[in-house]
């Protein structure tokens, strides 16, 4: 079949470049699909960034392709597709959850997940019977994020600012910023969940929320936890007491 030992090993080195390339298209394709997917946890992002995204790297039909997954997944509600480029002309990830329960950040920040501090444990133990419907975001003062999704910890990874009251208050700016981007947040939240919830204990969070949540015109449910860390342990039977109330109508 070869007529030298060359011949062959040039035969043998052209396939395998051949299944290399291949890998690599796959891989470079995935990658940056699961960019899109990534992109796709945030709650107040367009639709129309994560296409235009897509249509810097990928040809009209492979973008087709993607936004197809992800309308499977669940993440998108519905595309329209043109025939110079496909864009979605609503807005990403509107998922099942019903209530938005709003927390202060936790000292487990650093670590990029909210979840391992033990005043978030002790809310996830007493909202189990809801959990499915029942979605968690954190007010957050790193690099003023304003609400960050609880799955959406990992940006705030290696942070550790501690949001005393007097720290803002040597700092008012910082407060009036907080405020200006959690009322751009809950304006784009507006109709997304049937009800807001915030049980926060932080002096600072809570006049945030409170003044972004009057100047956007979003009801929030405020459950009166104190500004204490005991205070916050003891009256979570309000919030669960707010929750059973508001799934009780339902049914």
């Amino acid at each position: 079949m070869f007529s030298s030992p060359f011949e062959h090993l040039r035969f043998v080195m052209g396939v395998g470049l051949d299944v290399k390339r291949f890998f690599m298209a796959r891989y470079r394709f995935w990658r940056k699909y699961w960019e899109v997917y990534q992109a796709t946890s945030h709650e107040w992002e367009t639709a129309k960034t994560i296409t235009n995204k897509l249509e810097d790297h990928y040809t009209v039909d492979r973008v087709r392709v993607i936004l197809r997954i992800l309308k499977n997944l669940g993440l998108v509600e519905s595309c329209c597709i043109n025939k110079n480029s496909p864009t979605l002309w609503r807005k990403v990830h509107r998922t099942q959850y019903k209530i938005l329960l709003i927390l202060p950040c936790s000292s487990t920040a650093y670590l990029g997940d909210y979840r391992l501090a033990p005043s978030w444990k002790l809310i996830l133990k007493h909202i189990q019977p809801w959990r499915s419907q029942v979605k968690l975001a954190a007010v957050e003062c790193i690099n003023n994020y304003g609400l960050l999704l609880e799955d959406e910890a990992w940006k705030v990874k290696g942070y550790d600012i501690y949001p005393s009251w007097d720290w803002f208050k040597r700092n008012p700016e910082r407060l009036e910023a907080l405020k200006n981007t959690l009322a751009k947040q809950l304006q784009e939240l507006d109709g997304r969940f049937q009800a807001i919830i915030a049980y926060v204990n932080v002096k600072a969070y809570r006049l945030a929320l409170e003044q972004a949540a009057k100047e956007a015109n979003i009801h929030i449910d405020f459950i009166d936890c104190g500004f204490s860390p005991l205070s916050f342990r003891k009256n979570i039977h309000k919030l669960t007491k707010k929750l059973q109330q508001i799934f009780q109508q339902e049914a």
